[in-house]
């Protein structure tokens, strides 16, 4: 057990109680055949660092490799939101590929002189190559804010950098290397993306949600960042809900469906009219 801000080794077990800014991140590198990921348990780690320095009262949740699982993601990210208050910003960042990632290559073999891994698991039962219409979290009734680490054809990287000499996703890293305090949630994005396109990493993050939170400061009203740095997949939408008969999932110790973390963030407190 630890204070704010700090890691720990164990699963937290600390009850939800109402905070000004909190942070849960989940990080899995483990996979197994030859699936291993090297830079999600960094992301989650250090991710938040600068955020830390700005708010130094925040509440941070890390779930890493084994702890990463769909359990913990959703009842974290169910009793994170059960305490907020009417007005807050909730943030999803989700550090992986979600649609057509297998399909094209990352932007380089290697980058500084290491091995690139894109985040996305091909699923046998999609096939390699199929359009696929990009829903994640259901962004056409979003009353929250998502940034994704890519297009729904391009992979999300998973790349040393050697001026922190670690492996890190691309999307965590930009976000991480350029926050600056008092910007808002569209200046973070921005500088995150051409960060990415300064290294020369294709991928395209997307940022969805309404304007009025995308221009608000970050930090101004209560907050809760939910952040994943792990693989992603496809399934077959058996809900018949997606164009495509695709749905988009995270990938921890089992798929997270889209339409699972929808649900969850329909209990995220509306401002009465």
């Amino acid at each position: 057990m630890t204070c704010f801000g700090k890691m720990f080794s164990s699963v937290d077990d600390r009850p939800y109680e109402r905070v000004p800014f909190r942070i849960i991140s989940s990080g899995r590198n483990v996979y197994g055949g030859g699936n291993n990921l090297q830079g999600c348990v960094n992301d989650t780690n250090m991710f938040p660092q600068p955020l830390i320095s700005a708010f130094p009262d925040i509440d941070i949740r890390r779930f890493t490799d084994y702890q990463a699982t769909v359990k913990n993601y959703k009842l974290s990210a169910s009793q994170a939101i059960s305490t907020l208050s009417p007005g807050s910003v909730v943030c999803v960042i989700a550090d992986s590929c979600f649609s057509q990632g297998i399909t094209k290559g990352n932007p380089h073999d290697t980058f500084n002189g290491k091995r690139v891994r894109n985040r996305f698991l091909p699923n046998p039962s999609v096939p390699i190559g199929m359009l696929v219409k990009r829903q994640i979290f259901r962004s056409g009734h979003l009353r929250w804010l998502v940034i994704s680490a890519c297009q729904e054809n391009q992979t999300a990287a998973d790349a040393y950098f050697s001026d922190i000499k670690k492996y890190m996703g691309a999307l965590s890293y930009g976000l991480r290397r350029g926050y600056e305090r008092e910007m808002t949630w569209q200046e973070w994005f921005s500088m995150a993306v051409a960060i990415l396109y300064q290294l020369e990493f294709d991928q395209i993050p997307t940022f969805e949600g309404p304007d009025s939170l995308k221009n608000e400061i970050i930090g101004a009203n209560e907050t809760l960042i939910i952040h994943n740095s792990s693989h992603g997949t496809q399934v077959v939408d058996t809900s018949g809900d997606e164009v495509d008969g695709v749905d988009e999932a995270l990938y921890f110790d089992k798929v997270l469906l889209d339409d699972e973390i929808h649900v969850i963030l329909q209990n995220i407190p509306l401002l009465s009219n």
